[in-house]
C-alpha cells in the first residue's frame, strides 16, 4: 500500500470492463495499482460509498475482488452501480494487451471508496485508484498504517516488537505521521501563502491608511460649507450623521465591486488552498466590516474636528 500523497508512479494497472473485453489495446484504462488489508480503509477514515469491503474471507480463499474508488467509478462507469461489475485488469509492468488477458484476470468490483489524494494534497487526482487485497497482489515492500488516539510516536516500539515476534529480519523502514506527510507536501505553498498573506496584510494596512487620508482630506474641504450649515441652524451631530452616511454608502459600492472582483478572481488560486473554498464567505465579511468600522471612524472622527470650531471661523476658512 502506498499511503496518501506518498505514491510514486511505479504502480498501475491497465484494465477494460468485461463487456469491452476484446476492444484492442489502446482501448485500455489506467489506474493507480494498490495492494491493502481489510482494516485498511476503516483505519485511514476512507469511507466506503457502496458495496463493502474486503474481508479475511476473501484474503484466505484469493478470492478475485477488487474496489475502486470514485474517480474510477465516475469516469468509467458514469451513471450506473460498478458493485457486482467484472474488470479485465494486469498491471502495468506485465500487460500484454486486452486480447491476451485471461480468466485469471479478471477481478470483480465489490465496493466503491472515496478517492484519495495520492501525489498532491491540492491538485485534484488525476487517475484514479483500482485496490486488490494483499494476497492477490503481493508487493515487494508494505506499508504499516496505524491509527491511535495517543502520540504516534509513542506506538513505534511496539509495532517493531509485534514485527520481531513475528519474524527478526522484518525491519521498518521510514517512519511518518500522516501530519508530516501534509507537511512536507504542502511545504512550498505555505511558503507561497504566508508571503501572499504578507503581501495582503501590507496591502490592507496602505488601505486603511489612504482611505483615512483620502477622508479626511475632502471632509477638511468641507468646513467652510460645516459653517454655512451651522449658522443656519444645523447641530454638528447632523453634520456628522450626513458625513458617516455619504461615505458609508461609497463604502458599499466599494465593497460590491471588491465582492464582484474577489469571485472572478479567486477561483484562479483555487489550487493554492488546502482545506479552504477559494470563495471564503466568512473571510469576505469580515474584511468588509473591518473595512466599515475604519470607514466609520475616519469619517466620525473628520467632520467632528471640522465642526469643533466657531461657524464664523469656519466662514473664512479658505
Amino acid at each position: 500500500f502506498y499511503p496518501p500523497l506518498k505514491w510514486e508512479g511505479n504502480n498501475y494497472a491497465k484494465f477494460v470492463p468485461e463487456e469491452h473485453r476484446h476492444a484492442g489495446i489502446e482501448d485500455a484504462h489506467t489506474a493507480i495499482l494498490d495492494s491493502v488489508g481489510p482494516h485498511l480503509f476503516d483505519t485511514l477514515d476512507i469511507s466506503i460509498l457502496r458495496g463493502r469491503n474486503f474481508t479475511q474471507s476473501d484474503l484466505e480463499n484469493m478470492l478475485p475482488y477488487a474496489v475502486i474508488d470514485r474517480k474510477v467509478a465516475e469516469t468509467y462507469f458514469p451513471g450506473e452501480d460498478p458493485v457486482g461489475k467484472r474488470l479485465f485488469l494486469q498491471s502495468g509492468y506485465r500487460y500484454s494487451g486486452v486480447q491476451q488477458m485471461t480468466d485469471d484476470d479478471i477481478f470483480e468490483i465489490i465496493g466503491v471508496v472515496e478517492t484519495v489524494s495520492r501525489v498532491s494534497i491540492t491538485a485534484p487526482p488525476e487517475t484514479g485508484t483500482v485496490y486488490m487485497h494483499t494476497y492477490r497482489l503481493t508487493p515487494a515492500w508494505m506499508s504499516i498504517v496505524a491509527k491511535t488516539k495517543n502520540d504516534p510516536h509513542r506506538v513505534v516500539e511496539p509495532i517493531k516488537s509485534i514485527l520481531a515476534s513475528m519474524d527478526p529480519n522484518i525491519s521498518l523502514g521510514r517512519i511518518e505521521t500522516m501530519d508530516e506527510i501534509v507537511s512536507k507536501n504542502y511545504q512550498t505553498r505555505y511558503y507561497l501563502m504566508m508571503l501572499i498573506l504578507a503581501s495582503a496584510a501590507m496591502a490592507l494596512l496602505i488601505c486603511i491608511i489612504g482611505l483615512f487620508g483620502v477622508i479626511s482630506y475632502v471632509v477638511a474641504t468641507q468646513t467652510k460649507d460645516f459653517g454655512i450649515r451651522m449658522s443656519l441652524g444645523a447641530v454638528p451631530k447632523q453634520i456628522h450623521h450626513g458625513v458617516i452616511h455619504k461615505w458609508m454608502r461609497v463604502l458599499v459600492l466599494g465593497i460590491f465591486g471588491g465582492a464582484l472582483a474577489s469571485l472572478l478572481i479567486l477561483p484562479r488560486f483555487a489550487q493554492l488552498f488546502y482545506r479552504t473554498s477559494a470563495i471564503d464567505v466568512i473571510s469576505l465579511a469580515s474584511v468588509g466590516i473591518f473595512m466599515g468600522m475604519v470607514v466609520y471612524t475616519s469619517a466620525y472622527f473628520s467632520s467632528r474636528s471640522s465642526t469643533k470650531i466657531h461657524p464664523m471661523d469656519a466662514l473664512r476658512t479658505e
